[in-house]
């Protein structure tokens, strides 16, 4: 597993949020209040692998918000893939 390590520096006195990417980030003004999934997708675990860390305080713990699995219709159906 890959690990990044960066570092943020605040003055804030309350405990951070943060969402991965930042696209998926659900606002209320500049409050993040959950994540948003995007309803058409290309397929990619990059673009479906949303994260989310909350109460940070010294260290971030993303954890996964959404679920990845895939359907493969039986043969015959007629599914054509783009």
């Amino acid at each position: 597993m890959r690990r990044f390590y960066g570092t943020i520096t605040t003055t804030l006195k309350d405990p951070l949020k943060a969402v991965y990417p930042s696209t998926a980030a659900q606002l209320n003004g500049n409050q993040i209040t959950g994540v948003k999934v995007p309803a058409v997708q290309d397929g990619t675990f990059a673009n479906a692998n949303i994260a989310m860390a909350e109460d940070i305080t010294t260290n971030a713990a993303f954890k996964n918000k959404t679920v990845l699995f895939v359907i493969t219709p039986p043969d015959g159906t007629g599914f054509i893939r783009v």
